[in-house]
């Protein structure tokens, strides 16, 4: 029986360019991005038509009363009316000082926030930031007072930060005039924190991902890496989760799990350091180790990572420090 011809390839363009020639092109999901494929066989065409969808994602809230802020006390603004919510970031019960990125929707945001304080015959400081996960400031604004009776203050805080699913936002203000003073509550204008999706974060953190962790050394799930995928008991094909590590040295051994990635936010800041006669990182099947830098910290000269025996394994932009060690052993 003959063998039958193969298929034949397609000349693939970029902008008049040549990519490249093959049998088959696979159109991957993108952050933000929807896409329509259309076979056309009567003019022997395929029509793909790409679409924004993400660009309108976000929400901006607002109280409808004043609030009293203590005296020199650091407080984050409850939100009880919401302008608008498309992705459900906000509840105006539960946690409503907090904007929370939703699963699926890590990436590029604008964040905004504005505060209006009442009239005071202080100069005293007033104060207004942006606090990711109850930790740190991604800005801020300090301010003496309009030093009158008539005359209120107003600040307006505005950030923009790579976020991660389950990251959330606060607007934390200060005031330093001797007593209570109140935040006013200005119809539509303040108080208000509003967070916007502009774009898929540099490294792609935002796509293909059912379940994001985060680890840092302060204000992630977690502090270590291996803690972050010990904790996960259901990974699966249809279930795959990225553990999205920020910048720091993690010190430690790391055995990885199978549907379960490793990604950090830069590959120059995120270094994993470990001396271990069996590598510094144990790779499994069906995950990936991507954008960070490795070190054994070994004198022995052994592996930086292990992946004797396993399928589905994905190496994407890792540094490796060669001192003393050899880089990669697979097999």
């Amino acid at each position: 029986m003959p063998i039958p011809p193969p298929p034949p390839s397609v000349l693939v363009r970029n902008a008049g360019t040549d990519v490249g020639s093959r049998r088959a092109i696979n159109l991957l999901a993108g952050t933000g991005l929807s896409r329509t494929v259309t076979d056309d066989p009567t003019n022997n065409e395929v029509e793909i038509t790409l679409a924004l969808t993400s660009a309108a994602n976000g929400c901006r809230v607002s109280h409808d009363a004043n609030q009293s802020i203590s005296d020199n006390s650091l407080t984050a603004l409850s939100f009880n009316t919401e302008q608008y919510d498309t992705n459900a970031f906000h509840d105006t019960a539960t946690n409503n000082s907090r904007l929370t990125v939703p699963t699926g929707l890590g990436g590029r945001y604008l964040i905004v926030g504005t505060v209006e304080w009442a009239a005071n015959a202080d100069a005293n400081e007033r104060f207004a930031g942006i606090r990711l996960n109850a930790s740190s400031f991604l800005t801020s604004s300090s301010q003496p007072a309009i030093n009158s009776a008539s005359v209120t203050t107003k600040q307006v805080v505005v950030a923009i930060y790579e976020l991660a699913a389950g990251d959330y936002v606060e607007l934390i203000v200060r005031q330093q005039s001797g007593g209570a003073l109140n935040a006013l509550a200005n119809a539509t204008a303040a108080p208000t924190l509003a967070l916007h999706w502009l774009a898929p974060a540099e490294d792609g953190s935002s796509s293909d991902y059912q379940q994001t962790v985060t680890v840092a050394k302060a204000g992630g799930d977690y502090t270590t890496i291996q803690a972050a995928i010990t904790a996960i008991i259901d990974a699966a094909e249809t279930k795959r989760y990225l553990v999205l590590v920020y910048p720091g040295k993690y010190t430690e051994q790391v055995t990885m799990k199978d549907w379960v990635d490793v990604r950090g936010i830069d590959r120059q800041s995120v270094q994993i350091e470990y001396g271990a006669t069996t590598g510094a990182i144990i790779m499994d099947d069906n995950c990936a180790l991507e954008n960070l830098t490795i070190e054994n910290s070994s004198t022995e000269g052994h592996w930086g990572i292990v992946a004797t025996n396993k399928s589905g394994v994905h190496i994407r932009s890792v540094n490796e420090c060669l001192a003393n060690r050899h880089g990669v052993l697979a097999g």
